[in-house]
């Protein structure tokens, strides 16, 4: 498939944005792979800093990436623009971190290459982002990340309010963490019901930590309609260490701000003291090079690995399956 094939796609999935009413379009977000099967995932995380210390969140907690990759790391918009032009035509989903610390976010935004097409920004809401309603093309969808022990819903309520205004699709997302599941059900009436904006809940998924029965019961049901029937089609559920093969690597990008490349996030955290305990195979696969060292390569094949998919990101971007093949020896996990 050429350039302009790939770019055609990109079109496809960006008219089906305009086209499909919100309320819909998150739920086909995740199927979308399924009509465009060649299209290419980036995550993009251009900053590990972050104004909040959410107990949660794995980059904080437990990588201190933020420390290892401070703001003289990061790169200038314009650098940024032309390692993207470094990719296929793709699609991209921009997280962190939190991006909007990133000074240069919204030149990287109205600056993307046009092959390109950003369908998501993930965010805390902290930071002053009045400058999106200067951007021409809002076809992106903004992930508000509520966390309830850093701000209230009525602050929150009111951010949101005022990007719909602006004609930015909004969505929420609520990470499950085991001392919050208790308010699923009344933050999903409150973000549904009073505000109109889809309400999605992201697992907790740490090496260190597994849901009881009845927390993870209470999770699967919120989960419903989201990810889960995507990833459970693969075979596997959302914290399975069970063997697996994808497409991550090859058709789906993880970029940091350092202008490393990863396999996905779950590879990323691989190379973290995250699974150091999980992981006895010294697999190195997972780094695939830096963009502005001129080092980066993609796999030519699928990704076999144990991980399970990290984060909302890997679950809707990769295509996969699970593989059954008791006889697959461990070597065969670093091709």
């Amino acid at each position: 498939m050429n350039g302009d094939e790939k770019e055609m796609m990109v079109k496809l999935v960006r008219a089906a944005t305009k086209l499909v009413p919100d309320c819909f379009l998150w739920r086909l977000r995740p199927y979308y792979k399924v009509l465009l099967p060649n299209i290419t995932n980036i995550t993009f995380l251009p900053t590990f800093q972050c104004n909040y210390s959410c107990p949660y969140c794995l980059i904080k907690t437990r990588t201190h990436y933020d420390d290892k990759y401070p703001r003289e790391v990061e790169h200038s918009w314009e650098e940024w623009i032309g390692a993207f032009n470094k990719f296929p035509a793709s699609v991209v989903t921009i997280c962190g971190g939190e991006p909007f610390v990133y000074p240069d976010m919204i030149q990287f935004i109205k600056n993307i290459p046009k092959k390109h097409m950003i369908i998501g920004i993930v965010t805390n809401f902290s930071q002053n982002l009045d400058g999106l309603a200067n951007i021409s093309n809002k076809d992106f969808t903004i992930t508000a990340s509520f966390h309830s022990y850093m701000t209230d819903r009525e602050a929150f309520k009111e951010k949101i309010l005022k990007l719909k205004k602006q004609g930015i699709n909004v969505r929420v997302e609520f990470v499950a963490y085991p001392g919050t599941i208790h308010l699923l059900p009344e933050l999903k009436t409150f973000f549904e019901k009073e505000l109109k904006v889809k309400f999605a809940v992201d697992p907790y998924i740490d090496p260190s930590y597994k849901y009881t029965t009845k927390e993870r019961e209470i999770v699967e049901k919120y989960l419903s309609g989201e990810f889960a029937p995507t990833i459970r089609k693969l075979g596997y559920d959302f914290d399975d260490y069970v063997l697996k093969q994808c497409d991550a690597g090859s058709k789906y990008f993880v970029v940091i701000a350092n202008g490393d490349v990863y396999t996905c996030l779950a590879g990323f955290y691989y190379c973290t003291e995250l699974y150091k305990d999980r992981n006895t195979i010294n697999d190195k696969s997972y780094y695939l090079g830096n963009l502005f060292q001129g080092t980066f390569k993609p796999l030519s094949t699928w990704k076999t690995c144990r991980l399970p998919c990290s984060e909302a990101c890997d679950r809707q971007c990769i295509k996969g399956k699970i593989i059954k093949d008791t006889d697959l020896l461990e070597a065969d996990l670093t091709t």
